[in-house]
C-alpha cells in the first residue's frame, strides 16, 4: 500500500504539473527529502505569447511555505521527490490525513478515522480531511472539474495514473475513466485564419508593422489587442499607453479586403495583474445591472469604431491567484448568454469569442458551457514551457514551448466535456521561448537552464523572441536547426549557451494536420506583427496556394459584401470632375490677390458619384463674409468648408456648402423630461448635468432605448429632453454623435461628405457652448449600410426624354484604364479626359430589368462562373433572403414573370454585365455554405436561377429601355461629350435612336459589355492603342442601325 500511495502522489504531482500538457518524461517518484519553501517570481507558463510583463524579475515570492499542496496546483506545487511521510509533530503537506498506523498521507476512514477531530484514534492529524473526488470526497461521489478522471485515491487527472480501470474497486478508476474523441474529423482549420494584432507595434520602431502593412489578403479576421474596461463604470477603453484613435485606424483595414472581419480583444494578461483592474472581468459578470451596463456600452463601441465583434481574453476566470472568484465560470456564462440575447436583435450580428487556456489548473474554472454562446473559442495551445519552470515541478529543464503530444492532452479536456470541436481553433505562435543553458554541452531538451537567453535587439526580453529575430539568428550564425518531428517543433542554439524553440512551415503544416484531423474549425495566430517582412511564418501557415486564393478572395469579396457610396470631393485649381462623377458645382480657387480679393487660380469643382450625387437646387453656401462661420442646418449634409464659396472671400472662417439629404428623417424631440411615444426609443439627450461627470460622452456613448433612458434615470439632469426616433427607424442611422466642442462650439458642423445633421441643441449630451450663446451643439448620424444621403444623379441629367415612373430602375457601371495616364502621355492619372474608360448607365421599368449585384441589396449567387460560351444557358444558385415586395427575389418575377427579365449580373458571373432571365425553382438542394449561413439570421430559400443572353426573349410591352455607354481614350472625351448637358450629347445610345428596336438595342448593348467587359488587359491596349483605333473610333461616332421586327410576347 506504501508503494502505490507513493506512486499515486507523484502521478498526481504530474498531472497538475504537466499532466495535461504531458511532459515527454516521468516525474521521479522517490519522496525522501524534505519539501522546502521555494521562492518563486509570481510567473505564470499559461500566458500565451511573448507578452512582456514586469513580473520577469524574480520578487522573492514564497508559495510553498504559504499553501497546502492540494491548492498549489500546476506551478503552485511541489516537486515530486517531496516528502510525504508524516508524524505526530508533523502534518501532511498537502493537507491529507496523517495516520498513525502507516505514517504517510492518506484519505479515507483507516487513515482518518470517523470523528473528524485531530487528533483521534487513528490519526495525528487533518482528521477531517477529504479527497479531491471520489467515495472519500465532500460529499462522497463528487466529481472532479472538466469530467477528467478520479483516480484510486481520490485525485482528478488524465494520465493512466488516474484512469487506468481494474477489477477491484479499492484500486480501480473512480468516474469519468473513458477518453473520448474529438466526435469529428476532415476538418479545414485554413479557412478561418485568425491574426492578433499588439496595439503596441504600430509605432515600434525595430520590426514595424503598421496597419497598412497588416496582410489582410491572408487573413479571415483580425483581431486588435487589446482594450480595456474601465472600473465601476465598464466602458471600452484603450489599454495603457494606447489612443483611441487607433480604433478607428485599426478597422479601417477592411478597405483593403471588404471580406475581412475586425475583431476588439479586451482583455489580456496583464489586465488581471494586481491592480486597479485585476478584479473589473468579476466585477462586470457579478450582477444583471453590471452586465447590461458593460453590454450597452460594448455594442455602443463596436458601432462607433466599426469593429464586427469582440474577443474576451480573460486570464482567468476563478483562478485565485489571478484576482479570480469562485463564482466567474458560472457567471460568465450568464454574461455571455445575456449578450448573446441582445446580439440577436442587431441589425446584424457581432462575431464572440473567448480565449482558453491548456493547462488544467486554469481552464478547469471555465464553465465550458459558455461555448454554446459565441461562434467559436481560440486555444492558446503555445507557451507550455518557459524559465517559470525553473520554480514548478518541471523545473528548469530546456523544454519547447510547443508540443504536439502535449496539445493533444489539453484538447482531450474539451472532447470530455461534449465541445463541438468545429468550434476550437488552434494557437500558433510567431515567436519562441529562449533559454541560457546552464551547461552549453548540453543543449537537447531535458537538460538545464540558468535562466532566459540574451533579450532580442527588437523584442527586448529575456526568454522570448519573434520569429523575426530567430530567423535572423538562424541566417546570422549559419544555424542548421534541430527538428523533433515526434513534437512536430524546431530548435537552435548559438553563442554556446543559447537556445530558442520554434515553429516553420514544416512544424506548422504538422500542427494543422493534426487539427484537420480532430474537425478543428480554424487557426489563432499569436502574433501577425512578429513575422518576417516577408512573412515566412505567415506562408507557413495558409501556404503559397492559398496566400494567393485569400489574395484573390480578398479581392473579389466586395462582390459580396455592401459596398458604401464615396463621399464627394472637390478637384484641385482648374481640374475636372473624374468619370463617374458628376459636377454639382464650381467656387473660386486658390489664395486672394492682396487689393482685389479675387481668386489668383480657375475655378475648382464640386464632385460627386452618379449614385449619390445631390441636385445643385436642393444646395446653398451658408455662412458670410469677410468673417465666416458657415454651418448646415437640420436634415442636411455638410459637402463642403471653402473660404470663396458662392464668391465673396472668407477673411476668416469657412462658407459651408449643404444639401438637403434624400432620406427622412423621422426623429423628434420630447418635452422636458418627457418619455418617448408608445414603443419609440431615444437616441440622444439634451439638459444640464447639477453634477459634473468626469467623461459625459463616454459614459452615454452608444446607449439607445431603455437602456439609455434608465442610465439617465441615475444621473442628475435639469431640463433632460430626449430625442427619439420611432423603432422601425433607428437603425436607418449610425456613428451618431454630438459635434460642437464644449466651451466654445467652434467646430460646430457634421464630418464633411456623408453624416446628416439630425438635429441642434444648445445643450446636446449635456454639454454648452460656455459664452457663445448664439451656438448649439449638433446632432450628426451617417445612414446606415454605407448608404449615400443623396439619390443617386437625375436620369434627365443624363437622358434628353428619361423614362418616367416610380418604378424606373437606375444602374451604374464604370470601368477605367489608367494605362493611358501613366504611360507615354505625359499627363496625369487623376484627369479623366487623359485616361481610356467605358461608362455604362441603363434605365428601365423595374418589371423589365432588376439587378443581382450585391451592390445594389440583392441576395447571395453562388456557384457562378466567368464563361466564355456566350450560346450555353447558366444554372446558378440563388439564396433568398428576404422574399417581401421590395426585394430582388420578388421583383424578378414581375411584369410577365421571370422568364425573359435582363439581369444586371455581379462582376465575375457569366460573361457580360447582362443577362436574360430562363428560369428560377427551388432547389433540391437547400445546404447552405458556412459564410453565408452564419450571416443569417433564420433559414432563406435557394432557388435554381438559369440565365442565358438570348436577348430577343425580352418582352416589348412593358415599358422602354434607355441605356448610354460611353466609351473612350480621346484626350478630351470626357469634358467635351460625358460631362456635357443632356441635350448637346451626340455619343449616346437610346430606344428612340434605334427606331424603338428593342432587339437591335438589346443586341448592341450585350456586344458592346460583353467585348469589353470580357476583354483582358493586352487585348484592352490592343484594341485601343493598336492599328483598329481609327476604324473602332469610327464606328464609335457614326453608328448606322437598321430597324428590325420585336418579337412577340412572352408568355406569363
Amino acid at each position: 500500500m506504501r508503494t502505490a500511495w507513493k506512486s499515486a502522489i507523484a502521478a498526481y504531482i504530474a498531472f497538475y504539473s504537466h499532466g495535461v500538457t504531458s511532459l515527454p518524461h516521468s516525474a521521479p517518484s522517490t519522496l525522501s527529502q524534505e519539501n522546502k519553501p521555494v521562492c518563486q517570481a509570481p510567473i505564470s507558463p499559461f500566458d500565451y505569447s511573448a507578452k512582456i510583463r514586469s513580473q520577469d524579475e524574480d520578487t522573492g515570492l514564497c508559495f510553498l511555505a504559504e499553501a497546502p499542496i492540494s491548492d498549489l496546483l500546476m506551478t503552485r506545487q511541489a516537486s515530486a521527490d517531496d516528502d510525504y511521510s508524516c508524524s505526530e509533530t508533523k502534518p501532511c503537506k498537502n493537507g491529507a490525513c496523517c495516520p498513525k498506523a502507516t505514517g504517510f498521507c492518506n484519505y479515507g476512514e483507516k487513515a482518518c478515522g470517523t470523528t473528524g477531530t485531530s487528533p483521534n484514534d487513528v490519526c495525528w492529524s487533518n482528521c477531517d480531511a477529504h479527497a479531491e473526488c471520489g467515495r472519500n470526497s465532500d460529499p462522497p461521489g463528487k466529481k472532479c472539474p472538466l469530467n477528467v478522471c478520479c483516480s484510486q485515491f481520490g485525485f482528478c487527472g488524465t494520465t493512466e495514473d488516474f484512469c487506468k480501470k481494474t477489477d477491484d474497486d479499492e484500486t480501480s478508476c473512480q468516474s469519468n475513466c473513458d477518453q473520448p474523441g474529438s466526435g469529428s474529423s476532415g476538418g479545414d482549420v485554413q479557412k478561418r485564419v485568425i491574426g492578433y494584432y499588439e496595439g503596441w507595434a504600430h509605432d515600434r520602431e525595430c520590426q514595424n508593422m503598421n496597419f497598412k502593412d497588416i496582410p489582410v489578403g491572408a487573413l479571415t479576421h483580425a483581431y486588435f489587442s487589446f482594450a480595456y474596461i474601465t472600473p465601476g463604470t465598464f466602458l471600452v477603453a484603450p489599454m495603457d499607453d494606447l489612443k483611441a484613435d487607433l480604433f478607428e485606424d485599426f478597422t479601417a483595414i477592411k478597405s483593403r479586403n471588404p471580406g475581412l472581419k475586425t475583431i476588439v480583444a479586451v482583455g489580456g494578461w496583464t489586465f488581471n495583474d494586481p491592480g486597479a483592474t485585476q478584479t473589473v472581468f468579476s466585477d462586470m459578470v457579478s450582477s444583471a445591472e453590471n452586465r447590461k451596463k458593460f453590454i450597452g456600452n460594448l455594442m455602443g463601441f463596436m458601432r462607433k469604431y466599426g469593429f464586427d465583434g469582440v474577443d474576451f481574453d480573460w486570464e482567468y476566470p476563478g483562478a485565485p491567484d489571478r484576482g479570480g472568484k469562485e463564482e466567474d465560470g458560472k457567471n460568465f456564462v450568464t454574461f455571455l448568454k445575456e449578450l448573446d440575447d441582445v446580439n440577436k436583435q442587431q441589425p446584424e450580428k457581432y462575431i464572440v469569442s473567448f480565449t482558453v487556456p491548456t493547462s488544467y489548473w486554469y481552464l478547469r474554472w471555465f464553465d465550458l458551457k459558455a461555448i454554446d454562446h459565441v461562434d467559436w473559442v481560440n486555444v492558446m495551445s503555445y507557451d507550455l514551457h518557459g524559465i517559470w519552470d525553473s520554480t514548478n515541478p518541471i523545473g528548469n529543464q530546456v523544454l519547447a514551448h510547443t508540443n504536439l503530444t502535449e496539445i493533444k492532452l489539453a484538447l482531450d479536456l474539451f472532447w470530455r466535456n461534449d465541445v463541438d470541436a468545429g468550434k476550437l481553433n488552434l494557437g500558433l505562435g510567431f515567436y519562441g521561448r529562449s533559454f541560457q543553458l546552464s551547461d552549453p554541452t548540453c543543449h537537447s531538451p531535458g537538460c538545464q537552464f540558468k535562466g532566459g537567453a540574451s533579450p532580442g535587439p527588437c523584442s527586448q526580453n529575456s526568454g522570448t523572441l519573434t520569429y523575426r529575430e530567430i530567423m535572423d539568428v538562424i541566417k546570422n550564425n549559419k544555424l542548421k536547426p534541430y527538428y523533433d518531428k515526434e513534437n512536430a517543433v524546431k530548435y537552435i542554439t548559438w553563442n554556446q549557451d543559447q537556445w530558442v524553440s520554434y515553429d516553420d512551415a514544416e512544424t506548422f503544416k504538422q500542427k494543422i494536420d493534426f487539427a484537420n484531423k480532430l474537425g478543428l474549425g480554424g487557426l489563432l495566430i499569436w502574433a501577425i506583427d512578429q513575422d518576417t517582412d516577408d512573412l515566412q511564418a505567415l506562408r507557413g501557415v495558409v501556404g503559397e496556394n492559398n496566400l494567393k486564393l485569400f489574395q484573390k478572395e480578398a479581392q473579389n469579396k466586395d462582390l459580396w459584401e455592401g459596398v458604401s457610396v464615396p463621399d464627394c470631393y472637390v478637384t484641385d485649381c482648374g481640374g475636372h470632375c473624374n468619370p463617374g462623377w458628376v459636377k454639382v458645382t464650381t467656387q473660386p480657387c486658390g489664395g486672394a490677390k492682396f487689393l482685389t480679393r479675387h481668386s489668383t487660380e480657375k475655378d475648382s469643382e464640386l464632385c460627386c458619384p452618379l449614385d449619390g450625387a445631390p441636385s445643385e437646387d436642393d444646395c446653398r453656401w451658408r455662412g458670410s463674409a469677410p468673417s465666416c462661420n458657415g454651418h448646415c442646418q437640420e436634415n442636411e449634409v455638410t459637402v463642403e468648408l471653402n473660404r470663396w464659396g458662392d464668391g465673396k472671400y472668407c477673411e476668416d472662417g469657412n462658407k459651408a456648402y449643404c444639401c438637403d439629404t434624400s432620406l427622412d428623417n423621422t426623429c423628434y424631440w420630447t418635452g422636458e423630461g418627457q418619455r418617448c411615444n408608445g414603443d419609440d426609443e431615444a437616441i440622444t439627450f439634451a439638459g444640464t448635468f447639477l453634477e459634473r461627470l468626469a467623461d459625459i460622452a463616454g459614459t452615454f456613448f452608444g446607449l439607445v432605448g431603455l437602456v439609455l433612458e434608465e442610465a439617465l434615470d441615475e444621473a442628475n439632469i435639469d431640463l433632460l429632453k430626449l430625442y427619439c426616433c420611432p423603432k422601425k427607424d433607428i437603425n436607418n442611422w449610425e456613428n451618431c454623435a454630438w459635434y460642437g466642442k464644449p466651451g466654445s462650439c467652434f467646430d460646430n458642423h457634421c464630418p464633411i461628405g456623408h453624416s446628416v445633421q439630425l438635429t441642434t441643441n444648445a445643450y446636446g449630451e449635456g454639454e454648452d457652448c460656455g459664452i457663445r450663446l448664439e451656438r448649439s451643439r449638433v446632432f450628426c448620424c451617417d445612414p446606415a449600410g454605407g448608404q449615400s444621403p443623396f439619390l443617386p444623379v437625375s436620369l434627365d441629367k443624363l437622358f434628353p426624354n428619361p423614362p418616367e415612373g416610380d418604378d424606373v430602375d437606375t444602374d451604374y457601371e464604370l470601368e477605367t484604364d489608367d494605362t493611358w495616364g501613366t504611360g507615354k502621355a505625359k499627363v496625369s492619372d487623376d484627369e479623366p479626359s487623359d485616361a481610356a474608360f467605358q461608362f455604362v448607365v441603363m434605365a428601365s421599368p423595374e418589371e423589365l430589368q432588376t439587378s443581382l449585384d450585391r451592390r445594389d441589396g440583392s441576395h447571395w449567387l453562388l456557384n457562378c462562373e466567368n464563361t466564355t460560351d456566350a450560346e450555353e444557358a447558366q444554372t446558378i444558385k440563388m439564396v433568398c433572403t428576404d422574399v417581401s415586395e421590395d426585394s430582388n427575389c420578388h421583383k424578378i418575377g414581375l411584369g410577365h414573370g421571370v422568364p425573359g427579365t435582363i439581369l444586371q449580373m455581379p462582376p465575375g458571373c457569366g460573361i457580360g454585365k447582362y443577362a436574360v432571365a430562363v428560369d428560377m425553382k427551388p432547389s433540391s438542394h437547400q445546404i447552405l455554405p458556412r459564410r453565408v449561413r452564419r450571416s443569417l439570421s433564420h433559414k432563406p430559400i435557394v432557388y435554381d436561377l438559369t440565365f442565358d443572353y438570348d436577348f430577343t426573349r425580352v418582352p416589348r410591352d412593358i415599358g422602354d429601355t434607355q441605356v448610354r455607354i460611353d466609351f473612350s481614350n480621346e484626350v478630351g472625351y470626357w469634358d467635351e461629350v460625358v460631362a456635357a448637358a443632356a441635350s448637346k450629347r451626340k455619343s449616346k445610345r437610346s430606344l428612340e435612336e434605334v427606331h424603338g428596336n428593342h432587339v437591335r438595342w438589346l443586341e448592341e448593348e450585350y456586344r458592346d459589355d460583353a467585348h469589353f467587359g470580357l476583354a483582358s488587359r493586352d487585348e484592352l491596349h490592343a484594341r485601343w492603342f493598336g492599328s483598329g483605333i481609327i476604324e473602332w473610333l469610327h464606328r464609335g461616332r457614326d453608328v448606322a442601325v437598321p430597324s428590325a421586327r420585336w418579337p412577340p410576347a412572352r408568355a406569363g
